[in-house]
């Protein structure tokens, strides 16, 4: 046992201590087995922290493609349910930005008397702007339509440029704007009720 002195201003005196034993030298090996422990065990707590950080990214993944799911169907179910209406826009767009020219029409024009040619009497009714330049591309063709006895050419105020009404005992060709629109809508609609 020790004794030290101690000077306090109330109470000198000496005040003895037990010694305490000295803790036995740690060998090697149990400073190795301790240590590979610890390791160990902050190896297992990083693993669980890992595995429950990825279950939450997991969980946040699932839940943001759940949302874009249903946003993804909500706007198919939109265009779906638009896109007849968007097309005719479009290719109303097209019409209006790239409107048939008289050649263009002669074109249509003379493929379809072309088809009719059998026929007794043929009525073409086109814009009036369009009527020399649709009849000069005509002639042009070589295939004298113009002074054909069976073609009654007539001036439509009614028509847009670019539009065009055939006639025949055969039928009628509608050349008009809205005319092929709607069959474009008419298409259209077949196509949507297709499986």
């Amino acid at each position: 046992m020790r004794s030290f002195d101690i000077a306090l201003p109330s109470a000198p005196g000496t005040v003895e201590i037990a010694e305490t034993p000295a803790l036995p030298a740690l060998s090697d090996e149990a400073f190795a087995a301790g240590h590979d422990a610890g390791y160990k065990a902050g190896q297992r707590l990083a693993a669980v922290e890992a595995a429950k950080a990825e279950e939450l990214r997991k969980r946040e993944i699932a839940r943001v493609l759940a949302s874009m799911s249903v946003l993804s169907e909500k706007y198919l179910d939109t265009a779906t349910g638009h896109l007849g209406e968007l097309l005719l826009l479009a290719l109303d767009r097209i019409f209006v930005s790239n409107p048939y020219t008289a050649e263009d029409v002669a074109k249509e024009v003379g493929g379809l008397i072309t088809e009719v040619r059998q026929s007794a009497k043929i009525r073409i009714e086109c814009h009036p702007e369009d009527m020399t330049a649709l009849q000069s591309a005509m002639d042009s063709s070589g295939a004298s339509l113009v002074r054909d006895s069976r073609i009654e050419w007539v001036e439509n105020p009614s028509l847009a440029a670019g539009e065009y009404l055939l006639e025949s005992d055969l039928g009628t060709v509608d050349g008009r704007k809205l005319t092929r629109a709607a069959k474009v809508r008419t298409a259209l609609g077949e196509l949507a009720v297709l499986p």
